[in-house]
C-alpha cells in the first residue's frame, strides 16, 4: 500500500509540474492576448467555421490554444469564459470533440511524424476529422433537440471581478481545481490498472484493429496509444518501425487511428469533467475513428508506392 501511494505521489508531482509549466505561461499570454483584442482577431479566421457547427466565435481561441498546448489549458479558458457567459451542453460537447481530436499538435504530431506518418496526414486527420465529427453531431443534436439545455457547472459564479486582482484570484482557484482533477484522475487510472481494466480493453479492441488491417505486431502497441496516449503508443510504434518490424500499412493504419482516438481514459475524463456528454466524447469518437480508418485504409491500399512514399509515409528514421 505504501508503494502504491509513493508511486502515485511521484506521478502527481511529475504530471502537475509538467502541466503547470505549460499552462501558467499560456494563461498569462492568453490574458494579454484577450486584453489586446485577440479574440476578435482569431474569430475572424476560425469564427465562421465555428458558427457553422453552432459554436460561438469566441470558442475559436479555446480550440487554437488547445491545438498548440493541451486539453487542460483549453479547459481553463472555458472556465474563464463561463464566469460571464452561459453555454448549452451541446456547445460544450462539440467543443470537447474538437479539442479531443486536435490538441498538443506540436508535440503529438511530431511523435507521429517520427514514427512514420507524414505531418500533412496528421493535421488533416486531427483538425479535419474533429471538425467533421462535430458537424455531424451538431446536425443530429439539433435535428432531435438533444443537449440543448444550459450547462450547469460547479465553478460558475454569480458575480465576476474583472480587475487584475480578481483575475489572479479566479486563475488561482481554477488551477487548484485542475490540481484536484489531476489527483483524482491519476488515482483512478492507477486503480483501473490494478484491477485489470487495461487488459480487458486490449481483449475487446484487438478484433476491431484487425478489421482495420492492423496486424498483431502493431495491434498491442496501438492499444497502448488508445488507452494511454499517442506519445506512449507512438513512441513504441516508432521503435518497432525503426527496427523494420511493421509494414507501411501497419504504420499508416495504426498511427492514423491513434491520431483520431487516443488517451481514451484520461482525456475523456477531463472532457466529462468539463461538462461534455459521453455520447460524443466516448461513443461517437470511437465509432467515427474506427469507421473512418476502415474506409481510409481500403481506399489507399491501391495507391502506387510513389504516392505512399511521397505523401503518406516516411521510411527514414
Amino acid at each position: 500500500m505504501n508503494v502504491f501511494f509513493k508511486e502515485l505521489l511521484q506521478k502527481i508531482i511529475f504530471v502537475s509540474v509538467s502541466l503547470f509549466k505549460v499552462m501558467i505561461p499560456v494563461i498569462i499570454l492568453v490574458k494579454i492576448f484577450i486584453e489586446m483584442g485577440g479574440i476578435d482577431l482569431i474569430a475572424r479566421f476560425l469564427g465562421p467555421p465555428m458558427e457553422l457547427i453552432g459554436l460561438p466565435p469566441e470558442f475559436s481561441i479555446i480550440w487554437a490554444t488547445t491545438m498548440l498546448t493541451n486539453l487542460s489549458a483549453g479547459f481553463l479558458i472555458l472556465m474563464e469564459m463561463m464566469r460571464t457567459q452561459t453555454f448549452t451542453v451541446e456547445q460544450v460537447t462539440l467543443l470537447a470533440t474538437l479539442m479531443l481530436f486536435a490538441h498538443s499538435l506540436p508535440v503529438e504530431a511530431r511523435v507521429a511524424q517520427k514514427a512514420g506518418l507524414r505531418l500533412r496526414v496528421t493535421l488533416v486527420l486531427r483538425i479535419g476529422g474533429g471538425y467533421l465529427l462535430a458537424w455531424i453531431l451538431h446536425i443530429i443534436y439539433t435535428r432531435y433537440g438533444l443537449l440543448q439545455e444550459p450547462l450547469v457547472v460547479l465553478w460558475q459564479q454569480d458575480t465576476y471581478d474583472d480587475s487584475l486582482i480578481g483575475w489572479l484570484k479566479s486563475q488561482l482557484i481554477a488551477l487548484l481545481m485542475i490540481q484536484l482533477v489531476i489527483i483524482l484522475l491519476l488515482f483512478l487510472l492507477k486503480v483501473l490498472k490494478l484491477i485489470g481494466v487495461e487488459k480487458i480493453m486490449i481483449i475487446l479492441l484487438i478484433p476491431f484493429l484487425r478489421l482495420l488491417g492492423i496486424r498483431k505486431e502493431a495491434a498491442t502497441l496501438s492499444i497502448v496509444g488508445i488507452t494511454l496516449g499517442l506519445s506512449y503508443g507512438g513512441g513504441l510504434l516508432m521503435n518497432e518501425a525503426a527496427k523494420g518490424h511493421l509494414s507501411r500499412q501497419d504504420i499508416f493504419a495504426s498511427l492514423s487511428l491513434l491520431n483520431l482516438c487516443h488517451s481514451m481514459i484520461d482525456d475523456t475524463l477531463i472532457m466529462l469533467v468539463m461538462g461534455a456528454d459521453a455520447s460524443a466524447v466516448i461513443w461517437a469518437r470511437l465509432i467515427f475513428s474506427i469507421a473512418a480508418i476502415a474506409v481510409l485504409v481500403r481506399i489507399i491500399r491501391w495507391l502506387p508506392d510513389s504516392i505512399w512514399d511521397k505523401y503518406l509515409i516516411r521510411w527514414k528514421w
